[in-house]
């Protein structure tokens, strides 16, 4: 009773492997060959099952002695296949001989079992020691059969096709430019970062300028109006108010006229002054007064009182205004002189 039951699971189990086991792979092709002593004639068609529409290859090769001459098929030899030769290399040399070779493609319309018909080769053996040639021989190799597949499937009706699922459109070809057009592509960007690069330079040189210079009055105007007045009995703050004034006052004479009036003691700068040919009026009396009074503050430690440094401001105002007002009069003048005269030289 155990035998048999041994006996049956051994065969379950065969069964089992043997339904698991894959089929063999289809050959990659399909090959034929013929022999006749030295002689050998082979026949590969690749590959060995195909699509309706796919490409095969029928290789013929002959392999003779050396010396041998063959003459091999041709496309029109190969029946209905509508062979295209693709290769015909000249014969290659090997230690056996010689290799002969020739490739053709054709293309299967129909799908199901495909015949190559039997092909014909003839060879000529080499002379022998006493120069005869043997006639020549017919060897022949085939026919070979290939399996062409149809592309449809089992789910496809030839009375039913299936709906197109789309129309594949061909790539759009490449557009021929001009020159011109290149040179706009090209030429416009950098034209056009050229500009933006000078725009924004002339922008920075602009932002960067210089302020405009002031003129000399206009500045010492406003500084004797921001100058504020010393506090009642402060000395410290007369000293400073004192110095800045007069400060400003020959730091306008330098300005306007050029003379060094901050390098000066005051009676240098009078003098200079009173010398100089530049149009700058002046009282002698108030700007004197002016100018020793700031000195005794400064340097002789007097303090003035508050209605005396307004008037010494008042008189610095009155100083400034009358001599840039003096001063654009007589270079006015002197413009009008020098037109006459160029004029009265015309």
């Amino acid at each position: 009773m155990m035998r048999r039951s041994t006996l049956v699971a051994a065969a379950v189990l065969w069964l089992v492997l043997a339904g698991c086991t894959r089929p063999a792979p289809p050959p990659a092709s399909a090959t034929t060959t013929t022999e006749r002593g030295p002689y050998q004639l082979t026949l590969a068609a690749a590959p060995a099952e195909a699509l309706v529409g796919d490409d095969i290859t029928l290789t013929i090769t002959v392999r003779t002695p050396t010396g041998t001459q063959v003459t091999l098929p041709v496309a029109e030899e190969l029946g209905n296949l509508e062979a295209v030769l693709v290769d015909d290399p000249p014969p290659l040399p090997t230690e056996a001989g010689l290799t002969w070779r020739r490739t053709f493609r054709f293309v299967p319309l129909l799908s199901g079992p495909l015949d190559i018909p039997e092909v014909r080769i003839r060879y000529t053996s080499a002379p022998t020691e006493n120069g005869v040639i043997a006639p020549a021989q017919d060897l022949y190799g085939g026919p070979l059969r290939v399996l062409v597949r149809s592309v449809l499937t089992a789910a496809d009706d030839p009375a039913q096709p299936r709906d197109v699922s789309g129309t594949l459109v061909p790539p759009e070809p490449p557009v021929a430019h001009s020159p011109w057009f290149w040179l706009i592509a090209v030429g416009g960007p950098l034209l056009g970062g050229l500009l933006i690069g000078i725009l924004a330079w002339l922008l920075l040189r602009w932002w960067r300028r210089p302020a405009p210079p002031i003129a000399p009055d206009v500045w010492a105007l406003a500084a004797v109006d921001a100058l504020p007045l010393p506090t009642e009995g402060d000395r410290d703050a007369a000293r400073g108010f004192y110095y800045r004034l007069s400060e400003i006052v020959r730091l306008f004479i330098e300005k306007r006229f050029a003379i060094a009036a901050p390098e000066m003691t005051t009676e240098e700068f009078l003098t200079t002054l009173a010398r100089s040919r530049q149009p700058v009026p002046f009282e002698t009396v108030g700007l004197t007064d002016l100018l020793h009074e700031s000195d005794i503050v400064k340097y002789a430690a007097a303090l003035p009182t508050r209605t005396a440094a307004e008037r010494a401001r008042a008189t610095a105002r009155t100083f400034v205004h009358a001599a840039a007002t003096a001063a654009r009069h007589a270079e006015a003048a002197a413009q009008r002189r020098d037109r006459g005269e160029l004029e009265g030289a015309a």
